[in-house]
């Protein structure tokens, strides 16, 4: 099975383009979406209330915001997170790869270098954006202030650091078109 990764940072536009494998028949795997499903589990919930603070549920639901703005001011509690959620997304993506059946699939994540998830992909599509669109973006769709988008960017790496890594870069800036890119890089890897 071929593993396309799908990384950028956040605002870039990763889950639009996700979307759209998804409209050409092609399996993605939203890891920011397994991570939020898995603090739904009791013993998820025991866990991070345990580093975090009960108080980032709310009857039983994670209060996102209020987790976010926890471990982006505290790398070291950030850290305590990631070695809660990241191994159990990647027992997800494991079993849910084994059902797979398709000429390829896409593994969307933000932290696909951080997480070196990349070493398994047989090519990696970054998306780039300047920042200030980024950030008008996340605030616009998120609600967050600059300030709580620059925290969030700071813990993630640049697009220069992500590009330098990437088989595939793209731009995302409102200006160039990417449906054209994805269409052809699709058809390329259907013949392959």
């Amino acid at each position: 099975m071929r593993i396309v990764g799908l990384t950028g940072g956040i605002g870039s536009g990763k889950s639009t383009l996700a979307r759209v494998f998804r409209v050409l028949g092609i399996p993605v795997f939203d890891s920011d979406q397994e991570a939020r499903e898995l603090y739904a589990l009791p013993e998820v919930r025991r866990e991070v209330g345990a580093i975090a603070g009960d108080d980032v549920f709310d009857q039983g639901q994670l209060l996102r915001g209020e987790l976010a703005r926890r471990v982006f001011t505290d790398p070291e509690l950030l850290t305590r997170l990631n070695a809660i959620i990241h191994p159990r997304v990647q027992l997800r993506w494991t079993a849910w790869l084994t059902n797979q059946e398709a000429p390829y699939v896409v593994r969307e994540t933000a932290i696909l270098f951080e997480s070196r998830t990349y070493l398994d992909c047989a090519r990696i599509i970054t998306i780039s954006a300047p920042e200030s669109l980024r950030i008008h973006r996340v605030m616009h769709r998120d609600g967050m202030s600059e300030e709580e988008v620059r925290r969030r960017m700071a813990r993630q790496w640049t697009d220069p650091e992500r590009e330098a890594l990437a088989t595939e870069v793209w731009i995302n800036d409102d200006r160039h078109l990417l449906l054209p890119g994805l269409l052809q890089f699709h058809d390329q890897l259907i013949r392959l």
